[in-house]
């Protein structure tokens, strides 16, 4: 399948797959998955998120993965509670950029972190 995007839209092949909440930047198929980056400028301006921030609910997850079907499968852990991904740099093995400058190798099947490095 090849996997796009446009805006909030997910797309398998040209037809919508699934709508996400925020714009993607990054989407890729990975082990029978579709693994998307949303983009954490687009939440980070939202109400309800920084009124979550404000009351120490951590971040939205903003590195997902979802069926071929675009059901939901696992939202990726942050390093830190109050976290997000800027960049998806490796897919073999999965690594994404966190913004507390973490380069995090994440397990594609469950979204947990493997392991991580500080890059500071």
């Amino acid at each position: 399948m090849k996997i796009s995007h446009a805006g909030v839209t997910l797309l398998g092949n040209g037809e919508p797959i699934a709508t996400l909440p925020w714009r993607i930047l990054q989407a890729y198929e990975l082990e029978n998955l579709i693994v998307v980056l949303l983009d954490p400028d687009a939440y980070l301006v939202d109400d309800q998120c920084r009124i979550s921030s404000r009351r120490g609910i951590p971040a939205i997850r903003n590195l997902v993965a979802l069926d071929q079907s675009g059901r939901m499968v696992w939202e990726a852990d942050f390093p830190k509670a109050e976290d997000y991904y800027y960049d998806v740099t490796s897919l073999s093995p999965l690594v994404a950029k966190s913004f507390s400058s973490y380069d995090c190798s994440i397990d594609p099947r469950t979204g947990r972190i493997i392991d991580m490095d500080f890059f500071k």
